[in-house]
């Protein structure tokens, strides 16, 4: 498998974690635009809280990536 496809697959896997996290969110009282917002700005804060992670070797394997998305709040 090549880097490329390697991490293409892991792009989608954390994609697919974030959407799972991202439903569980209540948003009970919001209206759609106010939901939608919410949702993206907390998205936003978790791939920018995964980038500075990555960037200074924080994180070294996908196991470990796996592992803080599943516990960012």
């Amino acid at each position: 498998m090549t880097l490329r496809l390697y991490t293409l697959r892991v792009h989608i896997q954390i994609a697919k974690i974030f959407r799972k996290k991202l439903d569980l969110i209540d948003t009970q009282g919001y209206n759609i635009k106010e939901a939608v917002s919410e949702v993206q700005r907390l998205r936003a804060n978790w791939e920018d809280k995964l980038v500075s992670m990555i960037e200074m070797e924080l994180i070294t394997s996908y196991e470990q990536l796996k592992m803080i998305v599943k516990k960012l709040k």
